[in-house]
């Protein structure tokens, strides 16, 4: 199978002049990155979007259509032979965005696209003046294109694990109560350690597999953690 790589990526201004939206900071986003990919928007065959809080709790239609029809991208078909833009979400929490890529490199590799962006945003879905906590996110865009590559570039394998185990160790859901309507979210107080349990084996299969030595490695993107949680997993 070909391998796929980056070929462009943007984010959303920091700056904003109006106020803040899943949707609007996506295209912001996917703006970005069509400039600095140089792909024209038609040739753009697939969109998928990985992003958790979303405006009003969205669920349909995908904001991945969403953001598709707010850049006009392939959305006025003329006929059966006009090029067309295929879009839908992928949702996994934190990993939701690696697990888009990899979908990303297989319908490249399988020939069903050729050029393929991956677009996430987050948004705090509380209210500043609620009754209810904000969870401290970084409410910003971000997108990468990705398409065919060499031989000697783009991505490797990707391995996932699942842990069935830990599934209720990190919740979050909708609430509407006494006319106030809020998010939570609930978690583990040993969800740290969860993730320390279960990543070494994941990277360790995944180095196995592309006969990668520990020391090879130039750089490691770690999850977000904090620093004695980094410190403990790198020594793992």
């Amino acid at each position: 199978m070909p391998r796929v790589r980056i070929e462009g990526v943007g984010t959303a201004p920091a700056v904003q002049s109006a106020p803040r939206s899943a949707v609007g900071l996506a295209v912001q986003a996917a703006t970005a990155c069509l400039d600095q990919s140089g792909i024209d928007p038609t040739a753009l065959d697939l969109i998928l979007y990985a992003g958790v809080y979303r405006d009003e709790y969205i669920a349909e239609p995908a904001i991945a259509a969403l953001v598709a029809g707010e850049l006009g991208i392939n959305d006025d078909i003329e006929s059966p032979d006009s090029p067309k833009t295929f879009t839908f979400d992928v949702l996994n929490g934190g990993v939701g965005f690696l697990n888009a890529c990899h979908v990303a490199t297989q319908m490249i590799g399988a020939g069903k696209a050729e050029h393929a962006m991956v677009v996430a945003s987050e948004i705090e879905n509380n209210s500043v003046d609620g009754d209810h906590p904000l969870y401290g996110l970084g409410e910003t865009g971000s997108a990468v294109m990705l398409g065919r590559a060499g031989d000697t570039e783009g991505f490797g394998r990707f391995v996932f694990h699942h842990h069935p185990e830990y599934g209720q160790a990190l919740a979050t859901y909708f609430q509407h109560r006494e006319e106030q309507s809020w998010l939570q979210v609930d978690r583990d107080p040993n969800l740290a350690t969860h993730y320390l349990d279960c990543i070494p084996a994941a990277v360790e299969e995944l180095l196995k597999l592309e006969e990668i030595d520990c020391s090879e490695v130039a750089a490691v993107f770690p999850p977000y953690l904090t620093d004695a949680d980094r410190t403990e997993l790198a020594a793992r």
